[in-house]
Formats: structure tokens, sequence, C-alpha cells
């Protein structure tokens, strides 16, 4: 027993190979054995060829935390600063997730409170979703705006307020029955997007767009009813030609310009 006392008071790093349990403290010697424990705490740097699970990594080259390594049981537990190098499951994800990527994640019912935001593609499964209780639909390809059931691909239940512009293809027409000798020539249902069409001299006419309607120079093609006139033919002028208006002549078989009636379709960008 003194034999004991004597090696513990000058040998302090001595110990037994049999079961150790609690902490020892003050100790500075080596183990030249295998050390094993369910835990490590504290900064651990001074521990070397300790092993880890393969599938975690750390950002530096010691761990400053503590090692786990049944992660399979890990419940409620918070672990920072450390990378993993493979996949991780969970049932849940807290924080604001800024540091996550390649996020697979399936919202089967239920409720994502909170301002959510989403950086990459949104991809819904199922056939429709709807926003904020309103009526926004996407369904079978089409949005509807005030309708469940879109029939288009955008179909809007209610009025429509336009700012700006609504850039697309733009389809006019000037329709004259009747032989036109004075002006403005007199057109069955006058499209809203044109002003008139003016007679500007014996077989010579212009068609006058609502200022903006077309962004450019449309095309138009016009041709004679020839119910006002003896046979003939109508040409656009392809010199005079704006975005707010185009002229257009009418003339008998010989070429010479006569009155006519005619009507007239423009395209264009708006």
């Amino acid at each position: 027993m003194r034999l004991l006392f004597l090696a513990a008071l000058f040998f302090p790093t001595l110990a037994l190979a049999t079961a150790q349990t609690g902490s020892v403290n003050g100790a500075a010697g080596n183990i030249s054995g295998t050390m094993t424990a369910t835990q490590f705490a504290g900064g651990g740097a001074g521990l070397t060829g300790v092993p880890m699970d393969p599938g975690i990594a750390t950002s530096t080259a010691a761990l400053a935390a503590k090692f786990i390594t049944n992660s399979s049981s890990m419940t409620n537990t918070s672990v920072n600063g450390i990378l993993v190098a493979s996949s991780v499951t969970a049932g849940s994800f807290f924080g604001d997730g800024q540091h996550l990527s390649n996020v697979a994640a399936t919202f089967a019912g239920g409720t994502v409170a909170g301002q959510t935001s989403f950086v990459s593609t949104l991809t819904v499964l199922g056939n429709a979703f709807s926003v904020g209780g309103s009526t926004f639909v996407v369904a079978g390809g089409n949005v509807g705006i005030g309708t469940a059931s879109p029939g288009s691909k955008l179909e809007v239940a209610g009025d429509v307020a336009v700012t700006g512009n609504i850039n697309g293809q733009l389809f006019t027409k000037a329709d004259c029955r009747t032989k036109c000798a004075a002006s403005p020539c007199t057109l069955t249902a006058p499209d809203l997007n044109i002003t008139n069409v003016t007679r500007t001299g014996t077989g010579s006419y212009q068609i006058n767009f609502v200022s903006g309607v077309y962004s450019a120079s449309p095309s138009c093609v016009v041709t004679s009813y020839n119910q006002g006139a003896a046979n003939g033919f109508c040409v656009v002028d392809s010199n005079a030609q704006t975005s707010t208006a185009q002229s257009f002549d009418c003339r008998n078989i010989a070429g010479a310009l006569q009155d006519d009636d005619f009507v007239i379709f423009c395209s264009g960008t708006h």
C-alpha cells in the first residue's frame, strides 16, 4: 500500500489499465496504448490520431467541439462549425437556410408560415396552386385571375388596368364598303386602334393609327371591293409608311387613280 501511495505521489501520470471513471485532471504524460471514451470534451487541440466518422469533415485542422460517433441517434442536438461531406437527412431544418444547397424538399400538405424565398426553381408537382386565399390559379398550363378554372393561357374575370404597354403583335382593319369620294371615309365597324381613313386626292388615301399603338411601321395589305367603281386594284405606298400612318392608292385597270371601296389590313409590333 505504501508503494502505491509513493507511485501516485511521484508519478501522477501513471494510471491503471483497469476501468477508470470520472475526470483525471493535472496529468501531463503520454499514454502509449489506446484510450477509448464515449465523448471527448474541450477544445481537442492536443488530441492526435483520433479516428473520425469518414462522413464528417471539419473546416479547420482540429475539431473545436466534441466528436459524435453515433450520428444516427442525434436528437435535438445542435452542431456548429462542422461540414458534412455526404448527405444529411432530417425531419426539419431550422434557421434562414442561407448556407444550405442542393436541398430536396417535398411539401405534402401543411402550412409554410412566414416569408419564404426560393433562389432557384420552385416546381409544383400538383395540377394547380393558389396564392393568398385569392383566386390566382395555375391549372393545366393556364393562368386564371378571378377564376378557378381558366380556359385560356390567361383568363381574367374582372377589369384589367394597365399603366404601361402591352407588347405583342397587333392587327388592325379598316373596312370601307362604299366608294370613298370625300374625307374622311365611312368605315364599317371602325377599329378602335384606327383614328380614321382620309382621302388626300382622287384615289389616294391614308389610314391613320392611334398614336402609340404601333412601335414601328406596320405591314399593310389593301384590296378593292370593286363594288363602287370600275374593276381596279389598290396598293400600299411603300415610301409613305410610318408608325402612325400608311398611304395607299386605288387605280383602275388602265392604272389611273380612281375613288374606290376597299379593306386594308395592318399588322405590326405593339
